[in-house]
């Protein structure tokens, strides 16, 4: 396969930026809006309006999680342009969606699909990103995939407060159109993206694809594999749960003031995400070690 130019890699970085950062925007849109779209649909009593807003947020994980599976055995048979692009369509379509329910089970479904394709875009594209480049440039490919993602949250708390209101649509229905035709929009920049040559070589071989046992197979294989998913877990349960339920936990531990802003407390996060995703990815770059840079932000993230 030919070698591709510094151009058209660039190009795949920039989609993959941009397709990670509608999914950010699409998934902490649904934590902004949520309560206020329940609203919409006419339940007015606060703790039914809480358990929908639970109820919704366990959907859109469960989504999340068969879709982590599901793409990445997918992404090892079908390629990974094909799969970031896939889950891209779903998500944008489910969130069109989103914006038309009329009631709590169709949101519940519309949350499930949604959650199925947010979480195939993040691995395609960092998987993609790093079979194109060099092994010596491709922390910065990263670098950039998820700095950029982590400013779709700060776009999405951004346009909340605009208090938009068209053709009888209420502000939380814009929101989830705009996050849905921004997802549609961006696969038109499909055209200059290609695939990487390391999946092309291996699609020519006769190794194994999509076997998700082979992780389980092997103890050192297994035993990174597991130390990789417990090194993300405080950090998604920060973002993903404490920063989701801030307001409750808030009023459950009787902080006294004004009340918490879900949109200003994720926005916050990911500003600091943004800042963080970025001088760590120069780091691992300046120091060569990713390994010993995600033993220091762990300690600092325990602080």
């Amino acid at each position: 396969m030919k070698n591709p130019s510094k151009k058209a890699i660039w190009l795949t970085v920039l989609v993959a930026s941009l397709g990670y950062f509608v999914d950010i925007y699409d998934l902490q849109l649904f934590n902004i809006v949520s309560k206020q779209s329940i609203r919409g649909l006419g339940i007015t009593d606060a703790a039914l309006v809480d358990k929908y807003d639970y109820t919704l947020f366990l959907w859109q994980m469960t989504g999340m999680l068969v879709g982590g599976l599901f793409w990445g055995i997918i992404g090892d048979t079908k390629g990974r342009k094909n799969i970031l692009f896939g889950s891209i369509l779903i998500y944008s379509l489910a969130n069109l969606a989103n914006a038309f329910v009329t009631d709590m089970t169709t949101y519940s479904m519309v949350r499930f699909v949604a959650g199925l394709g947010l979480a195939g875009e993040l691995g395609a594209a960092i998987t993609l990103v790093s079979e194109i480049m060099h092994k010596e440039k491709r922390g910065y490919g990263t670098m950039v995939i998820v700095t950029m993602g982590a400013l779709g949250a700060v776009a999405a708390a951004l346009i909340s407060k605009m208090k938009l209101e068209l053709f009888g649509l209420q502000n939380w229905q814009i929101m989830y159109i705009i996050g849905g035709s921004l997802g549609l929009l961006l696969l038109a920049l499909r055209m200059g993206t290609f695939e990487s040559g390391m999946f092309d070589d291996v699609k020519k071989s006769n190794v194994s694809k999509g076997n998700f046992f082979i992780l389980l197979r092997q103890g050192k294989r297994f035993r990174r594999y597991l130390a990789s998913i417990l090194i993300g877990l405080p950090v998604w349960y920060s973002i993903g749960v404490l920063i989701k339920f801030s307001e409750k936990f808030a009023a459950t531990n009787h902080v006294q003031g004004e009340t918490v802003n879900i949109g200003f407390a994720i926005m916050y996060a990911y500003i600091g995400l943004s800042f963080g995703d970025l001088l760590s990815g120069l780091l691992s770059q300046i120091f060569k070690s990713r390994k010993k840079l995600s033993f220091c932000i762990s300690s600092l993230h325990q602080l």
